[in-house]
């Protein structure tokens, strides 16, 4: 879906005679649009993207013409945040996703820190434009190795490496 061509931008002015600038995704216009935008993964993600594609621009709040929803900035500001560090998430994610090729001494045989690793699902790129889909991911696969423990020197080393990443990511989500 060309969600750019679906979104612009519209000045008002409110009651008080204040000019607000409004971020407008033109849902009627969409040809993938679902009855029920609210519950549908593509009108999601289609509004997340939208988001994600004017996140360096300034507005005071987002217009979802289907249903003329107006969206206050306390309800998008979460995700304009976490917008900003998505290229550092993404960044530090692919390197977790490359230890086991790069680092791993055993990666032909059994990974003693993960070794079911391989079978571990890799994040989409339009996975990451929802924070919450990111955020589970993260948590289900620390969750996996934390409490494990390490004899190995070898797998110590990879282990360190590989805790230092994932808190790292954990990190940029403010819980």
């Amino acid at each position: 879906m060309a969600s750019k061509d679906l979104t612009f931008f519209k000045e008002n002015v409110n009651i008080e005679g204040i000019k607000e600038k409004v971020l407008i995704i033109d849902c009627y216009s969409c040809l993938e649009k679902e009855k029920n935008i609210y519950t549908s993964k593509i009108c999601k993600f289609c509004f997340l993207k939208s988001l994600f594609k004017n996140k360096d621009r300034k507005f005071d709040y987002i217009s979802l013409l289907q249903d003329s929803i107006i969206i206050k900035p306390k309800k998008y500001n979460m995700f304009l945040s976490y917008f900003k560090h998505l290229k550092k998430i993404k960044s530090v994610n692919q390197k977790i996703e490359d230890i086991r090729l790069q680092k791993c001494k055993y990666k032909e045989f059994s990974c003693k820190i993960l070794p079911n690793f391989p079978s571990l699902k890799k994040i989409n790129d339009s996975e990451y434009y929802d924070p919450i889909i990111i955020y589970n991911f993260i948590i289900k696969r620390y969750e996996m190795f934390k409490n494990k423990k390490i004899d190995d020197s070898i797998c110590q080393g990879c282990f360190d490496y590989y805790d230092n990443f994932e808190r790292t990511l954990i990190d940029f989500f403010p819980v």
